[in-house]
């Protein structure tokens, strides 16, 4: 864990559960990257983007000086669907179905984002905290087919112990 935050650690392992989520798809491919995504290989994408922590005293002695850390991280979850009006319903529900599987994964199955690297949890809880969706293709898209992209926030809570 970070000395100063777990900024880094958080976003690592979102990237490393969605990573574990989408390993089946086949048909289509589901790519996870961090940062902006290519969609030369992929109609479905995850892009983990970026990464906000902020912080406030917890405890604060000659021994200790913990701090309650939120992070908040952005995940984009792009469909794209050769072919035309007939592919918004497709392109809009898988965007909504990545999310939904992201969103049930820190909420339900791994609540403290567990992992070999953190037995005990890398933080006290995740949530998607807010979503957004764009609800039209790109008009530079459009020739090509349809794409959705919905954007999201998971947020997360952490003690920071150093």
């Amino acid at each position: 864990m970070g000395l100063s935050t777990n900024a880094r650690e958080f976003r690592a392992a979102l990237f490393d559960a969605c990573v574990s989520l989408f390993a089946a798809d086949t048909d289509p491919y589901t790519l996870v990257v961090r940062g902006s995504p290519s969609f030369a290989n992929a109609q479905d994408v995850v892009a983990i983007g970026a990464v906000t922590t902020s912080q406030e005293f917890a405890t604060f002695s000659s021994s200790a000086r913990t701090r309650e850390e939120s992070l908040t991280c952005q995940i984009d979850f792009y469909s794209f669907r050769p072919g035309g009006d007939a592919m918004e319903e497709v392109v809009e529900a898988r965007a909504w179905e990545m999310l939904d599987a992201v969103a049930q994964y820190v909420r339900v199955t791994n609540t403290t984002l567990t992992s070999d690297a953190y037995p005990s949890g890398l933080v006290r809880h995740c949530f998607l905290s807010d979503a957004a969706s764009d609800a039209a293709t790109d008009p530079d898209v459009l020739a090509k087919g349809r794409m959705h992209v919905v954007s999201a926030t998971f947020t997360a809570e952490f003690r920071v112990r150093s």
